[in-house]
């Protein structure tokens, strides 16, 4: 049977089982077996992933699964209005 090997990172590892965090999770599939699949039995909310690489290319939720296939799922990134600290740097 094909296997691929997932990665979350960051705070998606928060809605994995302790003995599957901050690690690789080898996953056995059949095919026609799409990321999003994968991701829900696991357990974590799509709505927090930002971005999927297969094997480092950029892939949504239907991308099929292929043996051999390296997922790294991250998190959505938060970001900081720096506005304010800009426009004090830029009165002095």
């Amino acid at each position: 049977m094909p296997i691929a090997r997932f990665r979350f990172y960051a705070p998606l590892n928060d809605h994995l089982p302790p003995e599957l965090r901050l690690r690789s999770i080898l996953r056995q599939f059949q095919a026609g077996t799409s990321v999003h699949d994968h991701i829900e039995a696991l357990g974590v909310p799509k709505e927090e992933i930002e971005l999927i690489l297969a094997n480092g290319e950029s892939v949504d939720f239907s991308y099929l699964l292929q043996h051999g296939d390296r997922i790294s799922l991250y998190p959505k990134f938060q970001s900081i209005d720096i506005t304010p600290v800009k426009m004090a740097a830029n009165k002095r």
